[in-house]
């Protein structure tokens, strides 16, 4: 019988994690193949992959999807189209790629902190937000991001003297 033949799906700054045995990445990489598994990594972008070689797909560290979340979520109707099997489920990654997520929890109850949505190319008015949330400090943060990218923790004292230009 022949190995089950599984991808570790990553970036191409992530590749170097897989060959040293101190990361989590290296270390999950050495316990597949002690396991006999024939085990790979791909980056998720890489067009040559023929992702329906593998008998199983581990979304592990694509860190970079949110640059390219168009080309992302195009990845993963392709995964789907070809029948790959993904041990992470689409629909979850799809779901969890944007921070709209947030939405859906709270319609079945999840409480989370006060969330103002601003649409792309909507005024961020410094003092209406900061009144109606009734706070000091905000965290404005992107729809579609990771690794705190672009995540900015503002109080209000900060926020208004950058507006007025001090």
């Amino acid at each position: 019988m022949q190995a089950q033949k599984i991808v570790l799906v990553t970036d191409k700054d992530s590749v170097p994690e897989y060959h040293n045995l101190n990361t989590e990445n290296g270390k999950l990489f050495a316990f597949l193949k002690e396991k006999g598994l024939q085990v790979s990594y791909e980056i998720w972008h890489d067009e040559n992959v023929d992702w329906s070689q593998f008998d199983a797909a581990v979304i592990k560290t694509p860190w970079d999807y949110y640059y390219r979340i168009h080309e992302f979520t195009a990845w993963l109707d392709k995964l789907e189209r070809i029948g790959s099997y993904v041990l992470n489920p689409i629909k979850m990654l799809r779901w969890n790629s944007d921070k709209i997520y947030f939405k859906d929890m709270e319609k079945e109850g999840v409480k989370l902190v006060s969330t103002i949505w601003l649409e792309q190319g909507q005024n961020f008015d410094v003092e209406k937000i900061f009144a109606e949330l009734n706070t000091d400090k905000i965290i404005v943060k992107p729809r579609v991001s990771g690794g705190a990218k672009h995540t900015y923790a503002l109080n209000k004292e900060e926020a208004l003297a950058r507006k007025r230009g001090n």
